[in-house]
């Protein structure tokens, strides 16, 4: 069961959105961003036109039960998890706050939205497990890339290859995993009730 909607906690959230967008700015390279991001503006666009159409059709289709599940937080729930899907998490968040959605429908939205992620991300692994990796060489070529300038530059230290890099990589994923699992049951695990 969820906490009570309380004012601290709603002062933390609104707290934590208001700095994260900043923080998040002030470590980004804003040039490269700028100049990256303009092949995939018309696909961002898509997405975007997709989305806002898909909302349209789906608040059209099921305004019945969305509006006696949730009364009259419904067209608002239906907003902010458009806002997510263009956006993100925090955008959801900063969306849901605006337009004042109650804590019961944001909570339910919120357990929709990652129930359909469990189906959705599989989906799309599935579907795309024949098609190659375009970025499988990246990291082979920035390993001998970085190993061209400390030879250039007499650096005797060793560089590790992209295979060795990997090797590691694996160790340290499950041990992330398997923190992250044990801190998920752990949080479940205080957030209950004693019995």
């Amino acid at each position: 069961a969820l906490p009570p909607a309380s004012a601290p906690v709603s002062a933390a959230q609104g707290l934590a959105v208001r700095l994260a967008t900043p923080l998040l700015l002030f470590g980004a390279n804003l040039r490269a961003i700028a100049s990256r991001a303009g092949r995939l503006m018309p696909a961002f666009a898509l997405g975007c036109l997709g989305t806002v159409l898909g909302t349209l059709a789906g608040w059209a289709a099921l305004r019945g039960p969305l509006a006696s599940a949730f009364g009259a937080d419904a067209l608002k729930v239906v907003a902010a998890l458009a806002a997510k899907n263009i956006g993100g998490g925090l955008n959801f968040v900063a969306v849901a706050g605006a337009l004042g959605l109650s804590p019961a429908p944001l909570a339910a939205a919120l357990a929709a939205d990652n129930v359909m992620a469990l189906v959705y991300f599989p989906l799309c692994s599935y579907l795309g497990r024949d098609e190659p990796d375009p970025y499988a060489g990246e990291a082979g070529a920035e390993a001998e890339a970085a190993a061209a300038a400390a030879a250039a530059t007499g650096g005797g230290g060793e560089v590790e290859t992209a295979e060795e890099a990997e090797d590691g990589g694996d160790e340290a994923s499950v041990a992330r995993l398997g923190s992250a699992l044990a801190l998920g049951v752990a949080a479940v695990a205080l957030s209950r009730p004693p019995c």
